[in-house]
């Protein structure tokens, strides 16, 4: 006997004539019933998650003011002790810098010589940039805090639920990048530059704020960077004892939800770009990548019904060979990313890694290219050991599907109520 829409209706079964309906259709009711209860759970949890963050919103922005740190990562007496602030301020060094068409100077070879004449040309690039914008930048009227995006109600929301975290989080990791650059400061490299920087540009009080100017804004530019950069170690930490204190059979399955926790993080950072700088390609990468995650926690088809053409959501089991192949994807993706950042950065507006790799030193002058060199051969031994792993468990898992179809196969002469096994 079969339910159908309250009604119930008897039917015959080839080889029985028995009501009792064959094992393939309890296993197929069970599997859609599983379904149906794993999504409504996930619904729930969802509309759970939403509201939760709707009140702690609501809350935060009737008590709570979040105000950005005024970081000032390099000051103009670390350049020039005997510096004073003189108002109103000199514009010789503005009118210099923005008349330059390049430059010309005699520097003392040294090993630093070479790297000091390309900083330099950055700095009176960067200069020349800023001073033809505002020629009063480095003495503004006032200083104006960054405006946030929270003119929207998804701005809003993520300010009041983000902002104040995000800002004591910078203050820390300001504090953090002001401590390396001092202690760079101390080394012959900076000397050198300096020594150089003030022969090129006068030893003064104006030059002296230029130098750090250009500093602060580029370890400002750094915080978020490092900040992620910590988000990511953690994680990677934690993925790396949680999957290899796992049981063998579960160490796959494992790898997976990895992953997917891999995504996510992707999403929320490219969320967070979005909402900083309402950036429309930022939100669809966001979009995507929280489409991936979802995926690979809870692997799905959409599959349709032929008798009422309906879409359906099917969730499966993956095997061990789509988890490698999964990781692979997703550490190639990762790859690239980060070469390409590297190969592509330009000094006018520096990479991620220049910036992380500047903020570990405290080395905002130079270009940390060894670093980089070092990065780009590091990525690419990994993706190659990455790459063998998953063409080792890809073609393990493709011969122990050969042998367990041929086992179903033979087993297809077995009785009639006996039904081969479905391997997954």
């Amino acid at each position: 006997m079969e339910r159908y829409g309250g009604t119930t209706k008897e039917r015959t079964y080839e080889g029985s004539r028995s009501a009792a309906p064959p094992a393939e259709v309890i296993d197929r009711a069970d599997d859609a019933r599983g379904a149906s209860r794993s999504w409504l759970a996930f619904r729930s949890r969802i509309i759970a998650c939403v509201l939760i963050a709707v009140a702690t919103a609501s809350m935060l922005s009737f008590f709570v003011k979040p105000r950005a740190p005024m970081l000032e990562m390099v000051t103009p007496i670390q350049e020039l002790p005997e510096f004073e602030p003189r108002m109103p301020a000199d514009r010789a060094l503005a009118e210099r810098v923005t008349g330059s068409f390049g430059i010309a100077m005699v520097l003392v070879r040294n090993p630093y010589t070479e790297k000091n004449a390309a900083a330099l040309e950055n700095v009176r690039s960067w200069a020349k940039e800023r001073f033809s914008n505002a020629p009063d930048f480095l003495h503004p009227v006032r200083v104006r805090p960054e405006h946030e995006p929270n003119d929207t109600i998804l701005g809003a929301l993520g300010y009041n639920l983000w902002a104040g975290i995000h800002y004591a989080m910078q203050s820390q990791i300001g504090s953090f990048i002001s401590w390396r650059i001092a202690s760079f400061h101390d080394t012959d490299a900076y000397a050198s530059f300096q020594n150089a920087y003030f022969s090129l540009f006068g030893k003064d009080d104006e030059s002296a704020t230029l130098l750090a100017r250009y500093q602060s804004d580029k370890a400002k530019a750094a915080i978020d960077v490092v900040l992620w950069t910590v988000v990511w170690t953690a994680y990677v930490a934690f993925a790396s004892v949680l999957t290899l204190c796992a049981p063998r059979k579960r160490r796959f399955e494992v790898l997976r939800l990895s992953c997917a926790a891999v995504w996510f993080l992707i999403g929320v950072s490219n969320a967070s770009h979005a909402w900083m700088e309402n950036s429309i390609p930022s939100m669809l990468s966001g979009a995507l990548s929280f489409t991936a995650a979802v995926f690979f926690w809870r692997p799905f088809l959409l599959r349709t019904r032929d008798a009422d053409a309906t879409l359906k959501v099917a969730f499966y089991e993956p095997g061990s060979g789509w988890i490698a192949l999964s990781v692979w994807l997703t550490f190639s993706l990762m790859a690239m990313t980060v070469l390409t950042w590297i190969r592509a950065g330009v000094p006018e507006f520096p990479d991620p890694v220049t910036l992380l790799l500047s903020a570990l030193n405290g080395n905002f002058v130079q270009d940390p290219e060894d670093g980089k060199r070092l990065i780009s051969r590091g990525v690419g031994v990994l993706w190659v050991a990455v790459s063998v792993w998953a063409l080792v468990q890809r073609d393990g898992d493709s011969r122990v599907e050969d042998e367990l179809e041929n086992l179903a196969t033979a087993g297809n002469g077995n009785s009639a109520g006996t039904r081969p096994r479905t391997i997954r």
